[in-house]
């Protein structure tokens, strides 16, 4: 009987330095909670049962050593996953890729690829799309857990990872064999399974040639942002161009790579590769002129403009509005604004009163005053997707929310209000996934609130222990 007790501080530290060194994945309190029984299972499993022998038997030995990451690296997928993104490859990229390209050949790397149903769903969308043939289709498909890959080669599905599979599809592109469905060899045959870790340097593994896209969904969380930026680095160096970036709907490149410009198509996104001679000079501050320009220094410089401002706490900001007068406070608001027309603190607050007292006219007027304003103020955002939603526009709530996880993945209150309305609707894939996500965030502490207004105190420790929220990740 191997005693827990045992693995002391120090060699903890040693063997999640170990793991973390050979993935590249941070470690969260979740992982570390695992640590102990997923190293015994090992342990058992090779008949070892002493911590510091184990660690000196899979230094030597880089099997072991890959079954121990695999333990860790394990994520959850479906077929067709976010279809908004599917529909964004068939109906924009693929187009612009045969516009571009000499030779009507494709190639696309999923990287991260789970059990398979990504590239599968990839390959599926490209033969639906009819501007292709098999032999023109190339897709790779990597994942640095063996186990996974192996399920990925077999091709074999059933339950919940098939809930967004029309029968369409599955008869067309399945074949059922006792409780599950096989994909079928034609499919199959498009796309090569690999094992391959992303810390290292794989713009010299020799496959990932002539690649066109590449999706790398609900991976970046995982990682640190040095490693991050490095294989979004190499991202940019393997892509053809034009070349295209798919990460997931709550990630962002923003403060992690000025190489790709953003594709923005209603409710989704994706990135493009940029021409070399354009990178590193873009800016998300609005196009200003000459005169513009003097205004705003003059106005910012200002000393009677100096160390004056509202309070912006969400809540004050609300009793103020019921406390004053209504005009008199609007007025108030104007006024400054008229001094700082670029103030995001005010700009927040004439949205606040507006959204309490104002038109369904004015308010959607000043949201795009806002947004040519001032571009990509998560705190608009978040205030309409709360609008939306106290109005039982879903589907517009989300739109926004998800605009506030673009500009930062780690905003977590948009990501509660998400989860929210999932369960409204009885998305209950998108509840496990967003509840997962959150408690995540919340046990290893890499979450952030919104910089120019606090919203909405909500207590997160209380919040993850409520039933319907550990019902979800118990399903």
């Amino acid at each position: 009987m191997i005693n827990p007790e045992l693995l002391n501080y120090e060699l903890r530290s040693r063997f999640i330095e170990l793991i973390e060194s050979k993935s590249g994945i941070i470690f969260d309190k979740i992982k570390e909670n695992e640590l102990n029984q997923e190293l015994i299972t090992l342990m058992n499993k090779h008949r070892i049962d002493s911590f510091n022998i184990f660690y000196e038997y899979i230094l030597k030995n880089e099997n072991v050593l890959k079954e121990l990451v695999n333990l860790f690296t394990i994520n959850e997928t479906f077929f067709f996953r976010v279809p908004e993104q599917l529909d964004a490859l068939k109906y924009n990229v693929l187009p612009e890729l045969l516009k571009n390209k000499k030779n009507r050949r494709i190639g696309i790397w999923s990287a991260g690829c789970s059990s398979g149903e990504e590239p599968y769903s990839i390959a599926i969308t490209l033969m639906e799309s009819g501007l292709y043939t098999q032999e023109q289709i190339k897709i790779i498909g990597t994942d640095i857990n063996e186990n996974v890959i192996n399920i990925a080669k077999r091709g074999e599905y059933s339950g919940r990872t098939l809930n967004y599979v029309s029968d369409y599809i599955l008869n067309k592109y399945f074949t059922k064999i006792n409780n599950k469905f096989r994909i079928n060899d034609r499919i199959r045959n498009m796309i090569e399974f690999k094992y391959l870790n992303l810390v290292d340097d794989f713009t010299k593994t020799g496959y990932l040639e002539d690649i066109d896209v590449i999706f790398f969904r609900n991976v970046l969380i995982y990682f640190d942002i040095k490693i991050t930026k490095k294989i979004i680095e190499n991202f940019f160096k393997i892509l053809n161009s034009p070349g295209f970036l798919f990460l997931g709907p709550s990630e962002t490149l923003l403060e992690i790579s000025e190489s790709f410009e953003v594709q923005m198509l209603g409710n989704t996104f994706y990135y493009k590769k940029k021409q070399e001679k354009h990178i590193n000079k873009t800016t998300n501050t609005p196009t200003l002129n000459k005169e513009e320009k003097i205004q705003k220094k003059n106005i910012l410089t200002s000393p009677k403009n100096q160390n004056k401002t509202f309070k912006c706490s969400y809540n004050e900001f609300i009793i103020q509005i019921k406390k004053s007068e209504n005009d008199e406070l609007i007025k108030n608001i104007n006024e400054y604004l008229e001094k700082d027309p670029f103030n995001k603190k005010c700009l927040i607050l004439k949205l606040l009163y507006l959204l309490n007292y104002g038109k369904e006219v004015e308010i959607k007027k000043f949201y795009n005053y806002i947004e040519d304003t001032m571009p990509l103020l998560p705190e608009l955002y978040y205030l309409m997707g709360n609008h939306y939603k106290s109005k039982s526009r879903y589907f517009d709530a989300i739109s926004e929310f998800k605009k506030d996880l673009f500009i930062n993945h780690l905003y977590i209150l948009p990501r509660i209000r998400l989860l929210e309305i999932y369960k409204i609707i009885n998305d209950e894939q998108k509840s496990r996934l967003e509840a997962k996500n959150i408690l995540t965030m919340i046990k290893s502490g890499k979450y952030e609130y919104f910089e120019n207004m606090s919203f909405d105190n909500i207590d997160l420790q209380n919040y993850i222990k409520k039933e319907w929220f550990k019902n979800l990740l118990t399903y």
